[in-house]
């Protein structure tokens, strides 16, 4: 198995104000990055030839879009995009492809991106999460690990919210 997980904190600024520099390097990292990953990682699950199993990190965002990330957004939709993608191309071999969507969770980015916008940190508990709290880094690694093992042998092109019942508001 393998886990793409890259990112950075999310731009905060309109549309009509992108800077486009922040966007190539959110695109280089968040989509480029997982891209390049997956590539090796199939070529080396095809050479194996025992089928694997892939899972993305991309965001609530990709779900769920929130205003003031256009380039975050972009980039984690992207992510989504070559799930499926590989999901299809995949399955053939025995190669599952799936992506975890994490909603407000309680991480260094977070933290990061709530100062940039000058909010409290419980504000995205509050707006994000009908539980009312901030998730976990250990729930998403039990999704990503149940996504990994067998248990989910059925599943691919699935992206998976983790994140509190935010898409079903």
């Amino acid at each position: 198995c393998a886990v793409n997980s890259a990112a950075l904190v999310p731009d905060c600024a309109p549309i009509a104000d992108a800077d486009m520099e922040v966007f190539d390097r959110m695109i280089a990292v968040s989509l480029r990055g997982v891209l390049t990953s997956m590539k090796y990682e199939i070529r080396q699950m095809l050479e194996q030839g025992q089928g694997g199993a892939i899972v993305n990190v991309a965001s609530i965002n990709a779900a769920r879009p929130q205003p003031m990330c256009p380039s975050y957004t972009a980039a984690k939709h992207g992510v989504v995009g070559l799930t499926k993608c590989g999901s299809i191309e995949n399955a053939p071999h025995n190669i599952r492809v799936n992506a975890v969507l994490p909603g407000a969770i309680e991480t260094d980015m977070l933290v990061k991106s709530a100062q940039d916008r000058g909010a409290p940190l419980s504000s995205f508990a509050d707006s994000i999460s009908l539980f009312g709290r901030l998730g976990t880094p250990d729930e998403i690694a039990e999704a990503i690990v149940w996504l990994c093992s067998d248990q989910s042998s059925y599943v691919t092109g699935h992206s998976l919210a983790v994140d509190a019942g935010y898409v079903s508001r």
